[in-house]
């Protein structure tokens, strides 16, 4: 809403701890002088109600509405910066015009040398041939066009690898267009279990039973994780299908 946006703002992510708390840099960490700022908006944004930034990508009504000021960079010192409303979202360091949607058929870049048609098909990113290399291609979406054409949120959402019962087999969906949310350029990646690489991968589907925290998967000979506050879970029998030792595991975020 474009009346709270005068207010004291600063992207969480690109915060120093101690911004706002001196004015020097100190062992190559630059302390910003004071919090950061808007300092002018168009339209006027009225009174300040809020002391919390926008995110990226959250809700604004008016379109083309822009608001500049000055937030820390860490060790870079202090910069300016530019936030506007564009298809219903705020886009932080957005300093160009807003883009239109794409229309059915616009190309978008899915890999090298490969466009995918927006709305009608989407990039796929696999290691279901050999495990050991990533290809793209494109495939045929759905008529609803966004990732419920795969799972359950229109945005975004993680599900089981399509013909396999390996619980680290999973996939990824996600828009890859800025706007508007959802709207036909989208990206499902999805990642089988690499024998011998111990990595470990997300798994939804488990999370119910861990109390909180985040299940994980992980290739490999099982393992003490207790001194990073993860807790291993009972194995699943579809464990077997993976073609290597896989574990579950409970962990913090």
């Amino acid at each position: 809403m474009i009346g709270a946006l005068a207010f004291a703002a600063c992207e969480p992510r690109a915060l120093s701890p101690d911004a706002g708390s001196g004015s020097t840099g100190t062992g190559g960490m630059y302390i910003c002088a004071h919090g950061p700022t808007i300092t002018s908006c168009s339209p006027s944004a009225g009174v300040p109600v809020t002391s919390e930034p926008p995110s990226h990508g959250s809700p604004c009504i008016v379109e083309g509405a822009r608001c500049e000021g000055t937030r820390c960079y860490d060790a870079r010192g202090e910069g300016p910066f530019v936030i506007t409303c564009c298809g219903g979202q705020w886009l932080w360091d957005y300093d160009r015009a807003c883009p239109t949607a794409p229309q059915p058929g616009d190309p978008f870049v899915c890999g090298p040398d490969l466009d995918c048609a927006a709305y009608q098909t989407y990039c796929s990113v696999s290691n279901a041939d050999d495990r050991t290399n990533w290809r793209t291609s494109c495939q045929p979406l759905c008529a609803a066009a966004d990732c419920t054409c795969f799972c359950d949120n229109p945005e975004a959402c993680e599900f089981q690898a399509p013909g396999s019962d390996c619980p680290g087999d999973r996939c990824t969906c996600s828009t890859l267009a800025a706007l508007p949310a959802g709207a036909g350029v989208i990206q499902v990646q999805c990642d089988y279990v690499v024998h011998d690489n111990g990595a470990c991968t997300p798994n939804e589907s488990l999370d119910g039973q861990c109390a909180g925290l985040k299940a994980i998967v992980c290739e490999g000979p099982a393992f003490d994780r207790t001194g990073g506050g993860c807790i291993q879970l009972p194995d699943l029998a579809t464990n077997a299908s993976c073609g290597t030792e896989v574990h579950e595991y409970c962990c913090p975020n």
